[in-house]
């Protein structure tokens, strides 16, 4: 697992660590490609990044949990 602080970056490096294998894009913000799983509906990649800055921005803000 990449080492690192929780931010945005790390994420990313934590996302291609375990998906890369499954995806092309693991590590990057989904451009196009729009996924689900059963009935849930992953965020949309137009909604992406300004869905991770609110959600990295909340856990700057708490101090990281």
């Amino acid at each position: 697992m990449p080492a690192g602080k929780l931010t945005e970056q790390h994420y990313q490096r934590v996302h291609r660590h375990i998906f890369s294998d499954v995806y092309t894009w693991a590590g990057e913000y989904r451009e196009k490609v729009r996924i689900s799983k059963g009935d849930s509906t992953f965020c949309y990649p137009e909604h992406i990044p300004r869905e991770m800055e609110k959600l990295f921005e909340g856990l700057r803000r708490n101090n990281y949990l």
